[in-house]
């Protein structure tokens, strides 16, 4: 019988061939790609995301995101990989409730990604259906509108109730683990009616015990998420936005794969009130530099806010 806390090894070929390794990374970099709105951060911000709303204000919030993907990097270095493409159409419903908590402004609220991913290469793959939600709060130690000022934090954690066939390995929508995330946001106004913004997210993975028959572990992953927005009157803005992604380096079977992320990437925004209390927000934006799995050409997101 054989002893199940014995060390785990990965087969030769998996241990020393870069070309395996280096498609296990790509594998396993959809994973990271997905989060909300297929951004590298579980939970992106956008711009004015943590400008607080009065208690008792609820927000129905739907996004949408489409992203292709062309290159593969390794170690920084652009690999050849005949015919690889990574497209996904991702959306997300998000539902948030305002209310006072004693001292502090509370935002209780939960996330439904659900979309569909496709990959090209020396086999066509693909997955859809709904993801794994996600279930927090942010909350506010600086709620000061009269000069906008807003200091909070936020938890979520995703249980792993999304879809998922642990034959397909990271080409899913769901993950087949526990998730959480930890954000810290700072809102300033700078001059006049521009302001600066700064989130730090912090994410945590339990491990995904089938995983195409391995057991997947990831280390934490954490992401700088920076904005300058530009209001025009309340609701309407252009926003120029920076992100920067590092940690995550997976192991399957207690094996390294040396895949850690340092990717860099922008996004550019224009949101406008298309009724009293409806926002529509267009964003473009792509990758600037990635270490370590597929570069993203292209991006375009659509967010829809319904304020009641």
């Amino acid at each position: 019988m054989k002893d199940k806390n014995a060390p785990v090894q990965a087969p030769p070929s998996f241990q020393t061939s870069n070309q395996v390794k280096l498609l296990i990374r790509m594998l396993l970099l959809l994973c990271v790609l997905r989060g909300t709105a297929a951004n590298a951060g579980v939970i992106a911000t956008d711009p004015g995301d943590y400008v607080a709303f009065p208690a008792g204000t609820n927000l129905a919030v739907l996004y949408y995101n489409h992203a292709e993907r062309n290159d593969v990097y390794l170690n920084g270095h652009k690999q050849d990989v005949p015919g690889f493409g990574l497209d996904n159409d991702i959306a997300a419903y998000r539902a948030v409730h305002y209310m006072q908590l004693g001292p502090l402004l509370a935002a209780p609220q939960v996330i439904v990604p659900f979309g569909s991913l496709r990959m090209k290469g020396a086999s066509d793959t693909s997955a859809s259906g709904v993801g794994d939600p996600l279930i927090g709060s942010a909350f506010w130690l600086i709620n000061d509108p009269t000069h906008n000022r807003y200091l909070s934090f936020g938890t979520w954690v995703a249980p792993p109730l999304g879809n998922y066939d642990a034959d397909d390995g990271p080409v899913n929508i769901g993950e087949n683990r526990w998730k959480g995330v930890l954000h810290t946001s700072y809102t300033q106004s700078l001059f006049g009616n521009l302001s600066g913004e700064v989130t730090a997210e912090w994410d945590f993975f339990g491990e995904n015990d089938d995983f195409a028959g391995m057991t997947r572990k990831q280390s934490h992953i954490f992401e700088l998420q920076t904005h300058l927005r530009y209001d025009f009157s309340p609701g309407n803005f252009v926003g120029a936005s920076y992100y920067h992604t590092t940690g995550g380096e997976n192991r399957l079977n207690g094996v390294d794969l040396d895949d850690s992320l340092n990717t860099k990437r922008y996004l550019l925004s224009v949101a406008r009130m298309v009724a009293p209390t409806v926002q529509l927000m267009g964003q473009v934006g792509q990758d600037l530099e990635v270490r370590n799995g597929p570069k993203e050409d292209f991006r375009v997101s659509l967010r829809l806010v319904k304020i009641f």
